[in-house]
């Protein structure tokens, strides 16, 4: 297995920055330490680096200055100051008291973040070597076990993992490792992304990290999970335990998406199986250091694209029909797993003693304000979710049993937010984050 780390120490302040190098093969070695240095990402196909594309340009951003007077919408959403008015929020993982965070911005590349709520403002904490050339074309998802760990994921298929100082020296230190690739495509220039798919309504991205704790680590990339651990008295590595090879055909992919559990005998991943214009849910469950298959569903060979159905392998669930897709996974409780799958249902596996149930819910088209899509599932509880689109946050209570979906209003100063909240999450109905373009929203209040 390839592997590589670098041990720098992070600094608070953007340093000075150069042009962008010139295009690296992703395949190559990963760059020495000695070559870091922040700089401006142009954002061009040409570079391998960061796609100023990536960014939701239509946003309307909250001006940072304002931090003086915080706004809050009537449902208690505040945004809260950002240190450049051109981040996209990309994905956030709260604590008690802070929160850390993965951005993007056409001027500054990658970016990580933390939050305090007694110093009410974010500060990066990266070292910038995310943005070196052949390094984060898109970003991964971010992680926190604790708030002096966080682990990040950028493409190709590299993990950062951060770490505090112990007072007095609190400056972060980074290294950073690379994922095998065991997809049907080693090495492509954009292995991990999925294009657009009308059965999700939006691109994904399969690489990302995720734990029980600080010593039980996962990660995945494409079509493969890795765990990281120790073998035969070796120094800890990234170890692959799973990879989802059974496609029809040569070419084709499985990507994991998203991972979630209660402790390390009790871990869900899921993800999909695209096609070019309907996909189908996969999603796997490690139970006592097995891996099974608890949904997924191989679309039917002998119809056209648009005819296409998802067939379920025989004694596996098949969630959703043909619009399966499952980037966003939550475990509130043992041997449950609850999912945004697609566009806009909620899912709720559970293991039982012969296999898995299925329960499904439609999020009702009287609470969207368009004809879009969700983007992100945060659930409180078994009983109780939040989900997120565009300028939108929907609070969901008894999905399965009746089910009430209520808009909670963003509106800030009269004004809507009109951009894409890629992602929610929280500890508690009183810790919750909504983060998008221009905005890292926060709720505090029941």
């Amino acid at each position: 297995m390839r592997h590589t780390s670098i041990l720098v120490a992070s600094s608070l302040l953007l340093g000075a920055m150069g042009a962008c190098a010139a295009s690296e093969d992703v395949t190559a070695p990963l760059p020495n330490s000695d070559d870091a240095g922040s700089r401006i990402i142009s954002g061009g196909e040409g570079d391998g680096g960061f796609d100023a594309g990536d960014s939701d340009a239509g946003h309307n951003p909250v001006d940072a200055s304002d931090a003086a007077s915080p706004m809050c919408s009537p449902d208690g959403w505040c945004a809260t100051p950002l240190p450049d008015s051109d981040l996209t929020f990309k994905d956030v993982w709260p604590l008690p008291g802070r929160a850390f965070a993965l951005a993007t911005s056409p001027t500054l590349g990658i970016r990580v973040l933390e939050w305090t709520d007694g110093a009410g403002r974010w500060t990066y904490i990266d070292d910038s070597t995310q943005n070196e050339s052949g390094l984060g074309k898109y970003v991964g998802g971010i992680w926190a076990p604790n708030d002096s760990e966080v682990y990040f994921g950028v493409s190709p298929g590299v993990i950062y993992h951060g770490t505090r100082g112990v007072p007095p020296q609190t400056e972060w230190t980074w290294t950073r490792s690379r994922l095998d690739d065991y997809g049907s495509n080693p090495g492509a220039a954009n292995a991990g992304y999925i294009p657009y798919n009308s059965g999700a309504g939006s691109d994904g991205y399969a690489l990302g990290v995720w734990g029980t704790g600080p010593d039980d680590v996962y990660a995945w990339y494409r079509n493969a999970i890795f765990h990281w651990k120790s073998e035969g008295g070796a120094p800890p590595s990234w170890v692959m335990e799973h990879a989802a090879r059974d496609v029809p055909e040569a070419n084709q992919d499985l990507y994991f998406l998203g991972a979630a559990g209660t402790n390390p005998d009790d871990v869900w991943f899921g993800g999909v199986r695209p096609g070019s214009s309907k996909s189908c849910a996969l999603v796997v469950h490690k139970v006592a250091g097995n891996y099974e298959r608890a949904a997924d569903g191989v679309l039917s060979p002998s119809a056209s694209a648009w005819n296409a159905q998802c067939v379920p392998p025989a004694g596996v669930q098949s969630i959703g029909g043909d619009s399966g897709w499952v980037g966003n996974i939550q475990s509130p409780g043992p041997g449950v797993a609850i999912m945004l799958n697609g566009k806009r249902q909620v899912a709720r596996l559970k293991k039982v003693a012969d296999g898995y149930t299925v329960d499904l819910s439609e999020v009702p088209t009287s609470v969207m304000v368009s004809n879009d899509r969700m983007l992100s599932l945060w659930a409180a509880s078994e009983g109780e979710q939040w989900l997120s689109g565009k300028g939108l946050v929907v609070r969901v209570d008894n999905a399965w049993d009746g089910g009430a979906y209520q808009i909670s209003t963003l509106a800030l100063r009269g004004a809507p937010v009109r951009t894409d909240l890629f992602r929610i999450r929280g500890t508690s109905n009183t810790n919750l984050w909504a983060i998008g373009a221009g905005y890292a929203l926060h709720k505090t209040t029941p």
